[in-house]
């Protein structure tokens, strides 16, 4: 925890230099989402200060660290990219993956992100295959356009999302390419008008068609 919480107060002075500051908005305080997103935003700085307030984000936060030390370049797209959604999975939905994928139901939150990776590790046979499927994953959690809460009861509804991949919405629940069911938490601390990237928490890890098998 210790490491993490160092590394995102290093992470934080890095976006103040790879993305110019956004313009200062009026705090929007619709639970529903229905002002304020037509303007830019920077999805990790809402992550960071999502997770500084909630302390829910720790192994997400943790996973794109690592796709990015090894070349993936997820902050900078994720720092740059105008009107995107996150469906942000809470690290105890980390840790369920790293349990149904071992085995191992003592796995706590601590030791979740390295059963993970070991397991894709061992599935894609390299530490370069696996961390081609970790950023399909974290692509998979991204939409390239702001989903509005109320946009979601428009079910069934299909989203392309940033890997390529299809998410169909049913309300508040969501069906990955896995077929698994994931449900939208809608909190009012979701919704951040400062930097309008939108972020919706969900209780499990999404699953992207190449790892649904």
């Amino acid at each position: 925890m210790r490491r993490i919480i160092t590394t995102l107060i290093g992470l934080s002075m890095l976006m103040a230099v790879m993305a110019a500051p956004a313009a200062a908005q009026e705090a929007d305080t619709n639970w529903w989402g229905d002002g304020g997103y037509d303007n830019k935003g920077n999805l990790v700085e809402e992550l960071l200060a999502l997770n500084e307030k909630t302390g829910r984000y720790d192994i997400l936060i943790e996973a794109v660290l690592f796709a990015d030390d090894n070349g993936a370049g997820l902050i900078e797209l994720l720092s740059t990219a105008p009107d995107i959604t996150l469906f942000a999975p809470t690290d105890w939905a980390f840790v369920k993956l790293a349990r149904n994928l071992t085995g191992d139901d003592s796995i706590r939150a601590k030791d979740a992100f390295e059963a993970i990776a070991g397991v894709l590790v061992d599935a894609a046979g390299s530490v370069e295959g696996a961390v081609d499927l970790l950023v399909d994953t974290l692509a998979y959690h991204v939409a390239p356009q702001i989903i509005k809460p109320w946009q979601l009861f428009f079910h069934p509804y299909k989203y392309e999302m940033l890997n390529g991949d299809t998410l169909v919405a049913k309300g508040l629940r969501l069906i990955d390419e896995a077929d698994n069911r994931s449900r939208v938490q809608l909190l009012r601390s979701n919704v951040k008008a400062n930097n309008p990237a939108l972020i919706h928490t969900i209780n499990n890890v999404l699953i992207p068609s190449s790892l649904a098998g």
